[in-house]
């Protein structure tokens, strides 16, 4: 819907007439105190990092630094660079995302620092980039059974506010006095931003693709202007996408994106090409996990090709970060394959799956990256019940003590005040591990497991009130009922007959949701 990394340096040969080597590239820049008045003073012994590749420099005199730079990284190319002084953040460029130089040699990137909480950072542009930002990451929010009012920008503006020094709700009039006069204006781009902001996803989707169809006809008119106005375009089909994804118009939302791809090289720019194929891989999911028919495979197979041409450009040893997330998302349609097939491909395709996210798991280590790493976790331990459910005896017992403590090892990072919905989600996929233990054993270990099953169901209820949340209350409570009635049948004298009333009113609980007329195959 958040956000680092690696790699040693790499000599490549070129056969050249005069048996030389490549020369090697570097990213040269300062790092610059913006002071009261908007003096510049150099600073040195700062560490300059390039997000994605790893690569680190120290500032020198005058605040200069020189990072290596792999030859992926062409001119233009958009990196991101970190510099972490305790109570000082970044100004220019925004985020530090900045361009690779055309001349390497005699352009210059400066790295602008603001102490925290200076209202210089109140920007347009900065205001601008945090709502292309939020339209990216909110895709994390949709869910199968979602609805897009149900898309929740405040985590976003809590982290954003927080890291600049702000309160949210200082966060919130600056982006509301933006939007205001935003839409004073006649600018479509900007317009689609505000009206995304104001959550009218299928407006903002609109805009971006009339704004993206202007630039597309001006940069076919133009010459000098034209590579910009495209890549403006390519923006703007992406926004577009990501509105229309927000508002779970998929079919919508993979028009745009294709056609933003349709004006990216994957010569010219790698990068921005393969997110395009990544994001057309996520679109294609969420349709094939919606869809009927022939449809499904149709396109949970295109899904899986996105993701491969995405990882021809993000390799783990150049795009670490990106590569595990394309892993994990590959987990996620391998599963959905599997529940489609039977027999042997459905094994093979669990297996597939699991070996994805242990994959991503490489790099997503919890002190690095502990969400991304919890939701690996998460994600892996549905896959190893899948797999249990499957394999028999001591296997399946294997797979699901696994699962425990994929499950287990999720909640230490996903906690309930940080990430209630995740944490309740997490909480039922630990309770059906936890049954489904239990009901293979007999012995005390066993009417155990049950109990810290019902448990964790009633965790979940927690989070997941009938109001706020009808359809997985219905469930939590389905599922309730059936670990109440496994302790109640092994339950002698009046505690059983207690537990298994107790499965009684789960039961029929999780029918004022699950409705004859509403949910009749339920």
């Amino acid at each position: 819907m958040t956000r680092r990394l690696f790699l040693a340096n790499l000599f490549l040969w070129l056969i050249l007439p005069t048996a030389t080597f490549a020369k090697d590239r570097f990213l040269q820049g300062r790092v610059l105190l913006v002071g009261e008045h908007d003096e510049l003073k150099p600073l040195a012994g700062q560490d300059v990092v390039l997000i994605e590749s790893g690569d680190s420099a120290r500032t020198k005199e005058g605040g200069r630094f020189r990072l290596f730079l792999k030859d992926i990284f062409k001119s233009g190319t958009r990196v991101t660079l970190s510099v972490k002084k305790k109570d000082w953040r970044i100004q220019y460029p925004l985020d530090g995302e900045a361009r690779v130089p055309d001349d390497l040699d005699k352009e210059l990137v400066d790295i602008r620092l603001l102490p925290v909480g200076s209202k210089k950072f109140w920007s347009a542009d900065r205001i601008e980039k945090f709502i292309r930002d939020t339209a990216e990451k909110s895709k994390e929010q949709v869910r199968l059974e979602g609805k897009p009012q149900e898309i929740d920008f405040s985590r976003y503006i809590k982290d954003w506010a927080g890291q600049y020094g702000f309160s949210v709700q200082q966060a919130k009039a600056e982006i509301d006095k933006w939007v205001a006069e935003s839409e004073k204006k006649n600018d479509l781009y900007q317009l689609g931003l505000a009206a995304y902001a104001k959550k009218n996803f299928g407006q903002a989707g609109k805009l971006f693709e009339e704004s993206a169809g202007g630039k597309i006809v001006l940069a076919e008119a133009a010459t000098t202007r034209a590579k910009r106005l495209t890549e403006e375009a390519v923006r703007d089909y992406r926004l577009a996408g990501n509105a229309y994804y927000a508002n779970y118009n998929f079919k919508k939302a993979l028009t745009a994106y294709e056609a933003g791809l349709s004006y990216a090289s994957k010569n010219d720019v790698p990068a921005l090409w393969a997110t395009l194929q990544w994001f057309i891989g996520l679109t294609n999911w969420e349709i094939g996990i919606r869809t009927k028919g022939s449809a499904i495979k149709q396109h949970l197979d295109g899904a899986v090709k996105n993701y491969e041409e995405a990882l021809s450009v993000f390799k783990k040893t150049n795009f670490p970060e990106n590569w595990a997330a394309i892993q994990n998302n590959i987990g996620l349609v391998l599963r959905d394959q599997s529940t489609r097939t039977g027999g042997e491909t459905s094994i093979r395709l669990l297996t597939e799956a699991v070996t994805a996210y242990r994959e991503a798991l490489k790099v997503y280590t919890k002190n690095h990256f502990p969400q991304q790493w919890a939701t690996a976790q998460k994600n892996l331990s549905i896959v190893l019940l899948d797999q249990a459910d499957l394999a028999k005896g001591k296997d399946s017992v294997r797979l699901l003590a696994q699962a425990v403590d994929s499950n287990q090892a999720a909640l230490t990072v996903l906690t309930r005040q940080l990430h209630p919905q995740q944490w309740a989600m997490t909480q039922g996929s630990l309770a059906i591990a936890l049954q489904k233990q239990g009901s293979r054993d007999e012995s005390e270990a066993g009417a155990l497991l049950l109990a810290q099953s019902v448990d964790a169901y009633r965790n979940a209820l927690i989070v997941f009130t009938k109001e706020a949340f009808p359809q997985d209350w219905a469930k939590s409570h389905n599922n309730l009922g059936i670990a109440l009635s496994i302790q109640g049948a092994r339950t002698d004298g009046r505690p059983g007959i207690r537990l298994l009333a107790q499965a009684i009113d789960a039961f029929r609980a999780a029918l004022t949701v699950y409705t004859e007329d509403s949910l009749p195959q339920l």
